[in-house]
This record gives structure tokens, sequence and C-alpha cells, in this order.
């Protein structure tokens, strides 16, 4: 089966913290977090300042996505789109931040973090 290239919905956070998109077959959740949470993260991880000031003008959105329908459903990370005042924003795979953490010497133990906190690809989502 090909995918499915359209836009699926726009949702606005400018006007809380957090977005419920609920179709009969799936919800999404978005939830963006303050550069002050991420900072927070970050630090208390083992970054060093330069990191941690670094990752605190990126944005950070966290996604909660539970499949409430009987199929399975993808999901394509690598087709999602993000916009601000209708201008695209560039999504950072974690394959860009290991040279600057390289760069940077990001102790090992903290580098960690970027392995687990980012879905990329195409994941599978299970019914139920």
């Amino acid at each position: 089966m090909s995918p499915l290239n359209k836009t699926l919905f726009i949702l606005d956070l400018s006007s809380g913290p957090t977005g419920l998109l609920a179709q009969p077959s799936v919800e999404i959740e978005f939830m963006p977090r303050t550069p002050n949470q991420m900072s927070a993260f970050y630090e208390a991880r083992g970054f060093q300042p330069a990191m941690v000031e670094l990752l605190s003008k990126q944005c950070f959105i966290t996604i909660r996505i539970h499949n409430t329908g009987r199929q399975t459903i993808w999901l394509e990370l690598d087709n999602w789109r993000f916009s601000t005042n209708c201008k695209p924003l560039e999504r950072f795979h974690r394959n860009h931040w290991k040279p600057i953490w390289a760069d940077m010497e990001i102790p090992r133990g903290a580098a960690v973090c970027f392995s687990l906190d980012t879905v990329t690809g195409k994941t599978r989502l299970s019914a139920g």
C-alpha cells in the first residue's frame, strides 16, 4: 500500500499548552515543552551549559499517540511537516546532533537520552 500524502490535520498550539486530536481510530496529543523544561531535563542528565543553551533554543514537542482502532496504523515521521506563521520549520533528526555533541565532547552517559527520546522513520502502532 502506498503512503498517504495529504494533510491529515492542522493543529494550532499557540492558544494553549496542549492540543488533542481525537478521531474514531486514533488519539494524538501534542504537548509543547518550554525552554526551561528542556534545559532542566538535559542539565539533570549531565549536559554542559553550552549544550543546554543550544538545546534551549530548539522547539520540543512531546507527542502521545493512542491507536484506538482495530487496525494497525503506521507513523511516518519523515512525512510530518511543522510550520509557524505559515513558514516551514526544519525538523532535526537525532543524527543532526551526533557530530555537534562529538565536537562538544558530550559525556557518553548524557548522549543516551538522545537515543531514547526520538522516534524516527516508520513506526508500527498496533491496535488497542
